[in-house]
This record gives structure tokens, sequence and C-alpha cells, in this order.
């Protein structure tokens, strides 16, 4: 049997999921990214001790600026992809993703189809 979902005051609380993410060895995180600013905040104390198993790094919802994603990879030295996902919001369902990639200190990103994605000031968007 399943455990009982969290109360949603937890699921928002970036603090009590950082040690939740330490505690039960999470390797994968999808959070909207006004919300993700909150997670890398607790997550990085805990990520650069390396204290977390996070290997993917998953958002959507909204844009994804290039410093979010750098700020990721920067608390999450374990984190191997941060993806940007896409989708009708109004159902919080992803219809397309996107991996971001930082490469010395440039961004590249690359859909599943290679499709590439160009970084336009602080928000990467995806080519049509």
């Amino acid at each position: 049997m399943a455990p009982p979902p969290l109360p949603l005051s937890l699921c928002t609380d970036p603090a009590y999921m950082a040690h939740l993410c330490r505690d039960h060895g999470i390797t994968i995180l999808e959070v909207v990214p006004s919300l993700a600013t909150q997670y890398v905040r607790d997550l990085a104390p805990l990520g650069q001790a390396g204290q977390l198993r996070i290997r993917r790094f998953l958002t959507g919802g909204e844009a994804l600026s290039v410093a979010l994603a750098n700020s990721v990879y920067d608390a999450l030295p374990n984190c191997e992809m941060v993806w940007n996902t896409y989708g009708p919001t109004e159902v919080t369902v992803q219809v397309r993703q996107t991996r971001v990639d930082r490469i010395w200190g440039l961004w590249a990103a690359w859909s599943g189809s290679k499709q590439r994605v160009n970084a336009c000031g602080d928000v990467a968007a995806l080519v049509a």
C-alpha cells in the first residue's frame, strides 16, 4: 500500500523537500521554475556537501531562465541533466521536453528530436 500523499503545505516547503530528497535518496526532482529558485537555495548546502543523489532536475509550466538552470548545476554537483518541459499548464502534462546542458559556461539545449534551442536574453526558448 502506498503511503498517504504529503499535505500541500509540506510539498511547497523547500527546506522540508530538501531534507526529504536527502533522506529518501531522491534521484529525479520536478518543480516549476518559480518554486525551483527556492528549492535550489535549500538544496545547495546538502548538494554541495555530497548528501543528495539528484541526477535529473525537471522544470515546466513556466519559462526556465539560464540563470536558474545554471544555479541548479552549481547547487547540485551530481546533477547530470536539467530538463525544461512544456505542456498545457491547465493540466500539468508535459508534451515536449528539452534537455539543457552547460558547456564551458555557455548553454546548448536540445529537444528529444534534436531541434536546436536558442537562449534569448535570459530565457531558453525552442526554435520552431
